[in-house]
């Protein structure tokens, strides 16, 4: 579920407004497992059993903010283009106490969309009452930038003693997939032009993965040359992968940018075209 608390200001002229606002999202319907079956938030402890520790994650969760551009056609129909980004939260997955390479390790898959921006054209239908206005709000969901960085951080103890950290940075990019929004909300009217307004809403997207390349190794905190890594360092996934030992080709899965939420705020009208002396005081009046 998403959670924000914003302060919007919209501008008006006679058809057009526009807002921008700040808020906070957290995941609705997390997802868990990624295409290997890797969960993308918890833990799992294998000290004396498998003791599980796994919860939903969504990568449109965190600090948003959004612009939005508007028209109305008349006094209760329009179109919105708003334009949202995100900063995105991290999600980790720790292994504790499995043998990698024979030697007891903790592995750490660290999962983050670093500033998702999604824009969103959508249809608003609205009372205009004088005082409470409701409105609703739903449209399409155009991913923008939903690139993922996942760091897989292993730490082990070897026969020395010396515990040593490898970090290996992937950049994981993903083919283009249409999401769908909505809210429901009104705004009660303060003054001429400013209102309060309150809203319910939510965002459905799941975006396909098309590539993850290594781009960044280093151990303790001192990067050594990709070209010392074994394995692949470029994963193209496909719905139709034929995957091979070489490990260059995988089976497509999707990631989740899943929110749904509350929006507080204010609003504020400025400018307006010229009316005669009695159509806005209609106008007013139906404020």
């Amino acid at each position: 579920m998403m959670l924000a608390l914003s302060a919007f200001t919209t501008a008006h002229g006679q058809d057009f407004f526009y807002r921008v606002g700040l808020g906070y999202a957290i995941p609705q319907a997390g997802q868990l497992n990624d295409g290997n079956g890797t969960p993308y938030n918890g833990t799992i402890d294998k000290t004396t059993a498998e003791v599980f520790s796994i919860k939903g994650a969504s990568f449109s969760s965190g600090v948003v903010g959004n612009l939005a551009l508007g028209y109305m056609f008349n006094k209760h129909i329009g179109v919105e283009a708003n334009l949202s980004a995100v900063a995105g939260k991290k999600y980790t997955f720790t292994y504790h106490n499995i043998s990698i390479g024979g030697i007891a390790s903790d592995l750490s898959i660290v999962d983050q969309a670093k500033t998702p921006v999604f824009f969103t054209p959508s249809l608003v239908l609205q009372t205009d009452d004088r005082d409470l206005n409701a409105y609703v709000r739903f449209g399409l969901v155009l991913p923008l930038k939903t690139n993922v960085t996942q760091d897989q951080i292993i730490t082990n103890l070897p026969g020395k003693g010396l515990i040593l950290t490898d970090d290996f940075t992937f950049n994981i990019k993903n083919s283009f997939s249409l999401g769908f929004a909505a809210a429901a909300g009104f705004k009660y009217r303060l003054s001429e032009r400013s209102s309060f307004f309150g809203e319910l809403g939510f965002m459905s997207l799941s975006v396909i993965t098309k590539t993850s390349t290594l781009t960044a190794a280093s151990e303790n905190g001192v990067r050594f040359p990709l070209t010392a890594v074994t394995g692949p360092q470029v994963v193209n996934y496909s719905k139709t992968a034929v995957v091979d030992s070489s490990g260059t080709q995988q089976p497509a899965y999707a990631l989740p940018f899943s929110n749904a939420g509350l929006q507080v705020g204010f609003s504020y009208e400025l400018g307006q075209k010229s009316h005669g002396k009695n159509d806005l005081k209609d106008r007013r009046k139906k404020f």
